[in-house]
């Protein structure tokens, strides 16, 4: 029962992780900042600050992980990111179309990337090896893997059309909403695990989840 229960909560880490629409803003971001208003050039360079703030996000995360607890972090990532996609959503929907409008999804777009990058995205892929005892850590984490990519799949291939049908802003609504229901299942289901051996972290999965 407790195994199936870390399997449960390892599963609901990886689909999180995607349901927040990184890949998707990696995927798209050109076609995504050229619905905001810039030119088809424009939006090629504007797009580069993804992958350096990506860059940047990914470094700040491996400096701090281990100087701040992991369900703090992880609520405080989902949290920003949340923030950051209703931001998004709300410029699309109240700004007036031109150069402001642009610049503003862009500045909040590129705090989404860089904020997921710096918690969200190491720390999933490090609870997911601290959870697991050795003897069923593989098979654990490959079940885990596996439903991650799968949730990415219908959110990378359903970004595209629903920006067309529905526009930028009931997107990234769609976004906040997914988020909100990532913290109440972090808040929730996920233990802490920072500063315990994976020993010591096996005996309190046994005890609390048997």
């Amino acid at each position: 029962r407790w195994i199936r229960r870390l399997i449960f909560i390892g599963v609901g880490l990886g689909v999180c992780q995607q349901f927040t629409g990184i890949n998707s803003v990696m995927y798209y971001g050109t076609q995504l900042l050229g619905d905001a208003g810039f030119s088809s050039s424009s939006a090629i360079i504007a797009n580069t600050l993804n992958g350096l703030f990506s860059v940047l996000g990914i470094t700040v995360g491996l400096l701090i992980m281990n100087k701040i607890d992991r369900r703090t972090m992880l609520i405080a990532g989902f949290s920003l990111t949340t923030l950051f996609h209703l931001l998004v959503g709300l410029s699309a929907l109240l700004l007036p179309d031109g150069t402001a409008k642009a610049y503003f999804i862009l500045v909040f777009v590129v705090l989404f990337v860089f904020c997921m990058q710096g918690t969200i995205g190491p720390l999933v892929w490090l609870m997911l090896a601290e959870i697991f005892p050795l003897k069923i850590r593989s098979f654990a984490i490959g079940v885990c893997v596996f439903m991650l990519w799968i949730a990415n799949a219908p959110v990378a291939l359903a970004f595209p059309p629903v920006v067309d049908a529905l526009g930028i802003a009931p997107t990234f609504f769609i976004f906040v909403g997914l988020g909100i229901l990532a913290l109440v299942f972090i808040i929730t289901q996920v233990p802490e695990t920072r500063g315990q051996s994976l020993e010591e972290l096996e005996a309190r999965f046994r005890r609390e989840y048997s």
